[in-house]
């Protein structure tokens, strides 16, 4: 079986500096996404990004509809068009 890549597309997930988000994170990178993702665990982000470059996180709560809705906006900035949303936030 052929793995999945996924060059020149930008993921956005949520909920992604631990357990099944860090994953999803890191699988998506490895299959070459452009990442970003956001968590409230700033910590947990900052040791992943350090594991893999290129990442771009930011420091969100989703509950924070101006926070969110900045984040999406960096994204565009900073990354590209959102190819693929992961809404791993519990």
């Amino acid at each position: 079986m052929t793995p999945t890549t996924f060059p020149g597309k930008t993921v956005l997930v949520t909920g992604a500096a631990n357990s099944i988000g860090r994953a999803i994170v890191t699988a998506f990178h490895r299959a070459g996404a452009s990442v970003a993702f956001c968590d409230t665990d700033s910590s947990a982000a900052e040791d992943l990004c350090n594991q893999l470059p290129g990442l771009f996180f930011q420091p969100v709560d989703v509950t924070d509809v101006p926070a969110l809705e900045a984040f999406i906006d960096s994204v565009y900035t900073r990354v590209g068009d959102i190819d693929i949303l992961v809404n791993n936030v519990g």
